[in-house]
């Protein structure tokens, strides 16, 4: 082959080198990629954070409440809405002193019903309390409850079988309902005589007045209504 053969191929084969150098430095997408640090670790991505996620959705739940837990809330609003400015939870229940002081104007309010539901759950926080029970026996005195009272009577006499003031409630029980056996034989003592709480009533509810009159002006109305029935009874002519 000649030499001037021969250098023409050089210079056509030195040709396509240079043409391909100038191809691929105006072509960007074939210049060589370089695998760039990743500034995001696999690990953070959406995928692997989700288990972390739900861990702290877990955290933040709020737990169920068991069903004690939902009868003590329940329990808790029941009474705040039944005994406003008195007992707002079961804990304050458990103020002796506070619940029989809001019996006490319950009772001079004359709102009964109140005064008792409230002494019968501050009893059964704290059944163990006398004073509570006393309370409410005196109560039923005051509203002359004979069933009530020996009911409430029988009661205390069972949980405080020993106690102290037990021949204060025999005393006041005879007065109200002397035909019931639990307040034994009755005793030469005047009807009224020793109404009042001082010192004739035991004043279990923390009374700042005499209640002689309370009780005597109930009393004279029982025994008025009970003569007008008789006497209504005795001027009806017999078939």
């Amino acid at each position: 082959m000649s030499s001037t053969l021969l250098y023409l191929l050089f210079v056509l084969a030195a040709g396509v080198a240079v043409w391909q150098v100038l191809r691929r430095l105006s072509n960007p997408a074939d210049k060589p990629r370089v695998k760039r640090p990743d500034s995001h670790p696999r690990s953070d991505t959406a995928a692997n954070l989700a288990p972390h996620w739900q861990a702290a959705d877990a955290i933040d739940a709020p737990t169920p409440l068991t069903d004690k837990q939902l009868h003590a809330r329940m329990r808790d609003r029941y009474i705040e809405a039944r005994f406003p400015g008195v007992a707002a939870s079961s804990a304050d229940l458990e103020q002796t002193e506070r619940m029989i002081k809001g019996a006490r104007h319950y009772f001079e309010e004359e709102k009964y019903d109140n005064a008792h539901e409230l002494l019968e759950m501050a009893i059964e926080q704290t059944p163990a309390e006398p004073a509570l029970r006393l309370a409410q026996i005196e109560i039923a005195f005051l509203r002359r409850g004979a069933r009530l009272y020996t009911r409430l009577a029988t009661e205390f006499n069972r949980v405080h079988p020993r106690s102290p003031a037990w021949s204060e409630v025999t005393r006041l029980g005879r007065s109200i309902a002397p035909e019931e056996a639990i307040f034994g034989a009755d005793v030469a003592e005047g009807t009224h005589g020793r109404y009042g709480p001082w010192p004739q009533m035991p004043n279990w509810i923390h009374a700042s007045w005499d209640l002689t009159s309370d009780v005597l002006a109930a009393d004279l109305h029982r025994s008025l209504a009970r003569g007008a029935a008789l006497a209504s009874h005795a001027s009806t002519p017999s078939a």
